[in-house]
């Protein structure tokens, strides 16, 4: 009897010792994390910008970590799969992601979305800030998103603005409806496959704009004259054209959501691991080769850690549920 009551004492004080000392005991699993490769999802096919920026950002990191990274490009299901794939991860820190905006501002209200909301996630680190410029023909008449606008009320419904996706799908698309409901104007939304279909429409005079992502034959166009930014849908803007308003210095009352890349991986990862990712991601940013990349690729390099970057993308995400929710109560009017 007394040995099983000794039996007893010895099984809860340990239980008691997990329950207090848990997270301890987890870290005290891999103390000199990372001690292998770690795989890293991109959740688009390669070959693209987002993987061109993000190796750079990564052999930086890994110069730090001591340990590579493996990049598995993972697209499919309009890039939730690669989510869905480190919401699903073992949290010990050898899955992380790179997502974007829409992945954390409007993914999760969005009703084919596998994650609600973010709890599943763990926010690590913001890197990179890409500009959404409204981009027109250099012989439109528009000198200025003013003058554009005032056509646009003239011409219900002839403005043919080129997005990366709906409305509801996109930062510059929620912005764009705020000024939609601020200007009182109707615009006719198109989806291209992509940011060279959007540049031959709009070269070819098939649509009035875009407000696609720059890149670097887009800039060339602009800088030859044949193209140029009215103003920019996000706050950041590019590199040489700073002297053009953004959206959100034209309309001070609007939400100026940012388009963003970040890295993720699953909930509950250890404090260990975050220190020493927090530690190599930061380092990586001012990596030359990165920043250098970057800029080629018209995007802008845009470090935040887990803590200053996760206020920003919660504060996003309840505006973007917010806006989305009235979006979606004019389209029921709409129908009726």
């Amino acid at each position: 009897m007394k040995r099983n009551v000794s039996k007893i004492f010895v099984i809860t004080a340990v239980s008691w010792l997990f329950l207090f000392y848990g997270i301890s005991l987890v870290e005290a699993k891999d103390p000199d994390y990372p001690t292998k490769p770690i795989n890293f999802i991109i959740p688009w096919a390669a070959g693209g910008p987002t993987t061109e920026v993000t190796r750079p950002f990564l052999e930086a990191a890994s110069k730090v970590l001591g340990q590579p990274f493996v990049i598995l490009n993972k697209p499919g299901g309009a890039a939730l799969l690669g989510a869905t794939v480190v919401l699903n991860a073992k949290p010990d820190g050898y899955t992380l992601g790179l997502f974007t905006a829409g992945h954390v501002t409007i993914a999760p209200h969005i009703e084919d979305t596998p994650y609600r909301d973010l709890s599943g996630f763990t926010i690590i680190a913001k890197f990179i800030s890409y500009p959404q410029a409204f981009t027109v023909r250099g012989d439109s008449p528009y000198k200025t998103w003013q003058d554009f606008i005032k056509w646009a009320k003239n011409n219900p419904r002839a403005a043919k603005i080129c997005f990366p996706s709906s409305k509801t799908k996109s930062p510059q698309g929620l912005v764009m409806w705020q000024i939609e409901q601020k200007e009182g104007v109707e615009i006719t939304y198109m989806v291209p496959q992509g940011t060279a279909e959007a540049l031959t429409l709009l070269l070819g005079g098939h649509i009035t704009g875009d407000f696609m992502a720059l890149n670097p034959t887009k800039l060339q166009y602009v800088r030859e004259g044949k193209l140029k930014i009215l103003t920019y849908a996000t706050p950041h803007k590019n590199l040489g054209f700073e002297n053009i308003p953004s959206l959100g210095e034209l309309y001070p009352d609007i939400y100026p959501f940012d388009a963003v890349m970040g890295i993720w991986g699953p909930k509950d990862l250890p404090a260990y691991v975050m220190k020493r990712l927090e530690d190599a991601f930061s380092k990586a940013a001012s990596d030359h080769s990165f920043i250098e990349m970057a800029n080629r690729l018209c995007l802008l390099v845009s470090y935040k850690n887990s803590v200053e970057f996760g206020k920003d993308i919660y504060k996003e995400s309840l505006k973007a549920k917010e806006i989305i929710d009235k979006l979606r109560g004019e389209e029921e009017k709409g129908k009726k």
